[in-house]
Order: C-alpha cells, then sequence, then structure tokens
C-alpha cells in the first residue's frame, strides 16, 4: 500500500486516541479506509467505531458499513456477517438484509 496512506492512517489513530468519541474524525477515517480497498483493516475500524461510539451516533456509522458491506471485494460472507449483525440492532430492515442475500447469491 501507499506510503503516503500508512501514515495519514497513522495520524487518524493517533487522533482517535483522545477523540474517539468524535463521530466526524470516524467518519472520515472509515471513509478513507474504504477508499484504501483494506477489508480487514476497515472492518476491524467499523467495529471500534461502533464500540467507541455512543448508540445514538451508531446510525451515522451504520450507513457506512452497510455501503462497504456492499462494495466489490468485500467476501460475501463478511457482508453477510455485516447485514446480519445489523439487523439484530435494526430487526425492520430485514427486508435490506433479504434482498442483500438475494444479490449476494
Amino acid at each position: 500500500h501507499h506510503p503516503g496512506y500508512e501514515a495519514m492512517n497513522a495520524t487518524y489513530e493517533r487522533a482517535l486516541v483522545n477523540l474517539h468519541k468524535m463521530p466526524r474524525i470516524w467518519m472520515e477515517y472509515l471513509q478513507f479506509l474504504v477508499k484504501q480497498k483494506r477489508i480487514t483493516k476497515t472492518r476491524h475500524a467499523f467495529d471500534r467505531a461502533l464500540c467507541a461510539l455512543p448508540i445514538t451516533q451508531h446510525s451515522r456509522i451504520w450507513q457506512l458499513y452497510l455501503e462497504f458491506a456492499k462494495m466489490e471485494g468485500v467476501p460475501p460472507e463478511t457482508s453477510v456477517r455485516i447485514y446480519r449483525r445489523y439487523t439484530k440492532l435494526e430487526p425492520t430492515h430485514v427486508e435490506q438484509f433479504v434482498g442483500h442475500l438475494l444479490h449476494v447469491e
């Protein structure tokens, strides 16, 4: 991966040490990771954001996380796990999960 990306990733990580409750920083960092197409690192960062942020901010993160789950290159089993987790939180969106499953198959 590009060395400039690594430096920027490290900058975001340092910022999140003290500002981990700031959804804007998480969202910018997550979008930057998505552009890098680093699936595992991105998935771990989404999980960390959901752990760090209050539940009232989760909808902002989930919107990005579901877009990530649909991206080309994300393994089908990973996207299914992401959607399954989301429907546990938002059971009313199960139709969205079913639609995704039909698309994945």
